[in-house]
């Protein structure tokens, strides 16, 4: 609106007004109210589109988790059985039937139940890059030292009696499935004497054989982490995080094995969320996480994996 104001009368008698642009109070909230009716929607707009990228990095959040987590039991996995009798009773014959984990476990691979946890117990082999440098052929009462490419005094353990740092597996040997323990290391000629609790009378270790370490992996999941009880050291390990709940089924006969995931988030969001992908937790497999209510975004993933290592040659 054009509001006019007299400034001062001129020589002549005729008065000057100078123009002015002013609004009343009334006007002003009227164009407040018609400019927060034109801004509601793109304020809207603007929320949806906060909350909508709060989603995808809270579910990209849960994919990592899931990657993390499948990647650090997937060599383990593929490993397991490498070396170690399959026969649950041959394994523990291999170790002297020592009532210490993992000797004495149900062989190479196993899903127990302890408590409200279910975990999978995992002996597999791990490549030290070391190699035979000459064929042994090893009988009952000769000699069984075996020469390599490399020392390993630094690696294996020179604790007594029976320890799984003191033992190695080397899988193209023959027999192939034969824990040997180390009863004595050379590290200035880059030599071992070995010995084993089977498969005593007769055994060959070609030229260019690779040498393995045997470990053992318990996995369970706890208070949202993924752990992992390694036998080498000491005390639990936490692997990954956001697995409230993981379950396993063994098919020992087909040599495969399956692992559910129940992966979670980071945000907690006002009201409960639903779990998706729910239908691939199979209703057999007991989980109190399933039955619980969450305000974490929530989704279940299937894996399949052969057991390349454990089938009979």
């Amino acid at each position: 609106m054009i509001r006019h104001r007299i400034l001062k009368k001129n020589l002549s008698g005729d008065i000057k007004i100078k123009k002015t642009l002013a609004f009343s109070i009334a006007e002003l909230l009227v164009y407040m109210v018609v400019l927060s009716l034109l801004m509601l929607p793109l304020l809207n707009i603007l929320k949806e589109s906060v909350n909508s990228s709060i989603i995808k990095t809270d579910l990209s959040i849960i994919q990592n988790r899931f990657e993390k987590a499948y990647s650090v039991i997937e060599l383990p996995i593929f490993y397991a059985g490498m070396g170690v009798p399959l026969d649950h009773n041959e394994y523990k014959m291999s170790f002297n039937n020592v009532m210490k984990s993992p000797f004495f476990w149900n062989g190479p691979i196993s899903v127990v139940q302890d408590g409200r946890y279910t975990k999978l117990r995992l002996v597999y082999a791990v490549n030290l890059g070391v190699t035979v440098t000459k064929t042994k052929y090893l009988h009952k009462n000769d000699d069984k030292t075996i020469s390599l490419s490399s020392n390993l005094d630094r690696i294996l353990s020179r604790q007594t009696p029976l320890n799984i740092r003191n033992i190695i597996l080397i899988p193209s040997s023959y027999p192939s499935r034969t824990p040997f323990i180390v009863e004595g290391i050379h590290p200035s000629e880059r030599k071992l004497n070995i010995s084993s609790y089977i498969n005593n009378s007769y055994t060959r270790i070609p030229e260019g054989s690779s040498i393995y370490q045997l470990s053992a992996y318990e996995i369970s999941a706890r208070n949202g982490i993924l752990y992992a009880t390694n036998y080498r050291v000491t005390g639990d390990q936490p692997l990954a995080r956001g697995v409230d709940d993981i379950n396993f089924e063994l098919d020992i006969d087909r040599k495969i094995l399956k692992i559910y995931f129940l992966m979670r988030g980071r945000i907690t969001y006002p009201k409960i969320q639903p779990i998706s992908n729910l239908s691939l937790w199979p209703d057999t497999l007991q989980s109190d996480q399933i039955k619980k209510n969450s305000y974490y975004k929530r989704r279940v993933y299937k894996c399949v994996f052969p057991l390349v290592n454990c089938r009979d040659e």
